[in-house]
């Protein structure tokens, strides 16, 4: 599913509304001590508006659910990123999912964006 995402990165933007052109690319930090974990990103929209949009790939049958233990992991992974990086830019959270979300509290707490396979070939 992420290889078939990365052949439509086009489509992925327009999805997400985004405007200004930026550079697409996968992020990773592998952690230096015991006391931190690494983080993958498996989709990156560095963008011209001074903004940054993180994409998380998820391929389910059914609508993906962000739990608390999900959700934690996703806090970590946009902490991680922010910290190691020291972007000043805003950063976004989007859920690239074959099926969509589930509803839950995370989900409206997290996420700002959701690309479905649907929309990849509307």
């Amino acid at each position: 599913f992420e290889a078939l995402c990365c052949k439509h990165i086009d489509i992925i933007i327009r999805s997400l509304n985004i405007q200004a052109g930026g550079v697409v690319h996968s992020w990773k930090y592998i952690a230096k001590r015991d006391d931190e974990s690494g983080v993958q990103i498996d989709l990156l929209i560095d963008r011209n508006d001074d903004a940054i949009t993180l994409c998380e790939i998820k391929y389910t049958n059914t609508p993906f659910k962000i739990d608390k233990q999900y959700a934690a992991i996703l806090r970590n992974k946009i902490a991680t990123f922010i910290k190691q990086t020291k972007t000043t830019k805003q950063v976004f959270l989007a859920m690239i999912s074959a099926n969509g979300l589930a509803k839950s509290k995370y989900v409206d707490e997290l996420v700002d964006s959701v690309v479905t396979l649907d929309d990849l070939f509307k």
